[in-house]
């Protein structure tokens, strides 16, 4: 059995203080350990990309799919698109011209960083890097083109992950992640649902769309969102669980 993992940096080792997460600990190489026994030919490909958004994936979809041809494809995405961020998109651009001032963009960097809780409070959507209608509709085409290779039977092929972390945590750093949370985490459960693909959004969810087995603080790192050590065996017995439903 091959499954790939198309994700952003939550699939991922860490080395931030206070989150030192070794490759044996992120979750997929958890999930490859829980399910070798069962699968003497298991394959299980982190296609994990860091910083990686809902169209980032669509571009990597031939590279992660077509061409692995996976029996399973995990997808886990949203945060990086939803993230309450301090740069709007144009400034950011500019900032990143071969020859802008290095000086001024750290000013500028240090300006608004200082004031992140004011920025986003304001209007948490204003600088995401992916517009809400903008994350629906390319999900719903990532969800359609698996659908698409998997001849209309994405429904045992595909498990997707929404948006996990501690929104306390989240909300300290940036005021209103929360919200943000809420609304992509329901564009994932909705656009899932319709065609019956697993949505880790289903057991127990809370407000914001996230399983109450993940909202827990002490399973995150110091931003909220990517897991630690913990968070990583908990989501790993997760997706395990739903694997085992399918196959």
């Amino acid at each position: 059995m091959r499954i790939t993992v198309l994700a952003d940096s939550l699939s991922l080792p860490r080395g931030e203080e206070g989150n030192l997460v070794s490759w044996e600990e992120t979750w997929p190489r958890l999930l490859y350990h829980r399910l070798k026994p069962q699968y003497d030919n298991l394959d299980i490909v982190n296609y994990g990309r860091r910083a990686c958004t809902i169209t980032d994936m669509l571009k990597h979809f031939r590279d992660a799919v077509t061409l692995i041809e996976p029996d399973i494809v995990i997808v886990q995405v949203g945060v990086v698109d939803c993230a309450p961020r301090v740069m709007p998109i144009p400034l950011r651009k500019m900032m990143n011209v071969p020859g802008f001032p290095k000086s001024l963009r750290k000013r500028v960097i240090k300006y608004r960083s200082d004031r992140r809780q004011a920025i986003t409070q304001k209007d948490p959507l204003a600088n995401v890097w992916t517009k809400p209608s903008q994350f629906d509709d390319s999900f719903w085409m990532l969800l359609s083109k698996l659908s698409e290779h998997y001849e209309n039977d994405s429904s045992t092929r595909v498990i997707v992950l929404p948006v996990l972390g501690n929104m306390q945590q989240m909300n300290d750093k940036s005021p209103g992640f929360s919200d943000n949370v809420k609304q992509y985490n329901e564009m994932i459960r909705s656009r899932t649902e319709s065609i019956g693909v697993a949505t880790l959004c289903a057991p127990e969810p809370n407000e914001v769309g996230i399983p109450t087995r993940l909202e827990a603080a002490e399973l995150y790192g110091p931003d909220g969102y990517h897991p630690n050590a913990a968070g990583n065996v908990v989501t790993a017995n997760m997706v395990y669980d739903e694997i085992v439903k399918v196959v």
